[in-house]
């Protein structure tokens, strides 16, 4: 955890230096090569972080593959997003709204749409979600599935002032 510690307290050489002079990391122990991608990440090193998580992929918890899966997609592979969201569980919350951003990137408004829908339509979707996906929808000119969100928020928000400025954005 020290090197978590000087990298988040800014001495990122310190933090750098301990890293790669380690045994574990040297022995490509899991935790390490983690703490070597999240670094990456915040350096926005998006190759680097994605070459490091998918070599840990294999053995890792469900965590492991969203933070894999999110650094795909700030480098702009939704392909490989998708792959390793492929075996995601589908009931985390954080897993949907990964899907739903790898699909609208990958162009597959489709499939983006299916998972929209089995998202808010199920116990862990939030107020913000649905309003989410609505203003998402509406600035990718989806109006008519945006529509069919926003009536169903008006229904049981009438009064709400977000659901209203969404009304308005419509």
């Amino acid at each position: 955890y020290s090197i978590y510690y000087e990298w988040f307290r800014g001495s990122h050489d310190v933090a750098t230096s301990r890293l790669i002079s380690s045994e574990h990391y040297r022995s490509k122990d899991p935790e390490f090569l983690l703490a070597s991608a999240r670094i990456s990440v915040d350096e926005r090193d998006w190759r680097s972080a994605c070459m490091v998580f998918d070599s840990i992929l294999g053995s890792s918890p469900e965590f492991v593959m969203r933070e894999a899966a999110s650094a795909h997609l700030e480098y702009g592979d939704s392909a490989g997003a998708l792959a390793i969201l492929s075996n995601a569980d589908r009931t985390f919350p954080d897993t949907m709204r990964l899907l739903i951003r790898a699909y609208r990137q990958s162009g597959d408004r489709m499939e983006m749409m299916d998972c929209i829908r089995a998202f808010l339509d199920s116990e862990f979707a939030t107020f913000d979600d649905n309003a989410d996906m609505v203003g998402m929808l509406i600035s990718d000119g989806m109006m008519d599935d945006a529509r069919s969100i926003l009536d169903r928020l008006y229904s049981v928000y009438p009064r709400d002032p977000d659901v209203l400025t969404l009304e308005s954005r419509y």
